[in-house]
């Protein structure tokens, strides 16, 4: 649930926060490069971590491993964006923060894993559709949230102090998935398993 916020919420915003200083193209070629990195992500930093955990000799655990590392790492990338947002005022510090969506993007399919196998298989269809649901709920708040943060920050000359909203969410899935990981076999109620 803290993930799905997040994404949502700084995507909600940023695009506005960018106008502000930036044309239309170059706000344009940003969410393009952006999305080429989480497309980079998804297509070789997601895979390049399983197959070099195929090299483990202890298999019956690596993919959960591998998964709760690109989850840690994902929330861990999307607090540092976020971050980067609220502080950095140059276009070309801006450029830097473009790799930081390849982890953010390589970290949704090991969520969705992470949720799977933390519940009982008979449950994972309830599972996935209940963090559907709440994507779909978070899609929906998140915007509306953060615009209306981001409204009244901006009429008080500080808009980057929205993203300070979702480096919180992100460090806060961060903790959960550090102090309580999800574990294959322990079966928590449904509630507990989406909420990070």
């Amino acid at each position: 649930a803290l993930v799905s916020c997040n994404n949502v919420g700084v995507g909600a915003i940023a695009v506005q926060y960018l106008a502000r200083r930036w044309s239309k193209a170059q706000v344009g070629a940003y969410v393009s490069l952006l999305g080429a990195a989480a497309a980079v992500g998804n297509l070789a930093l997601e895979p390049l971590a399983r197959r070099l955990a195929r090299r483990s000799k202890r298999r019956d655990d690596r993919d959960v491993a591998v998964d709760l590392l690109l989850a840690r790492l994902g929330c861990l990338a999307s607090a540092l964006l976020s971050l980067g947002f609220a502080t950095v005022k140059t276009q070309r510090a801006m450029y830097a923060l473009v790799p930081l969506a390849a982890p953010v993007a390589a970290a949704m399919p090991a969520h969705r894993a992470l949720l799977v196998r933390a519940v009982p298989a008979r449950d994972a269809g309830a599972a996935l559709g209940a963090l559907g649901a709440v994507e779909a709920a978070a899609g929906l708040a998140a915007p509306a949230g953060l615009g209306a943060a981001y409204a009244a920050l901006a009429a008080a000359d500080r808009p980057g102090d929205a993203f300070y909203a979702t480096v919180a969410t992100a460090l806060a899935a961060l903790a959960i998935l550090l102090a309580r990981p999800p574990r294959p076999g322990v079966e928590p109620d449904l509630a507990e398993a989406t909420l990070a």
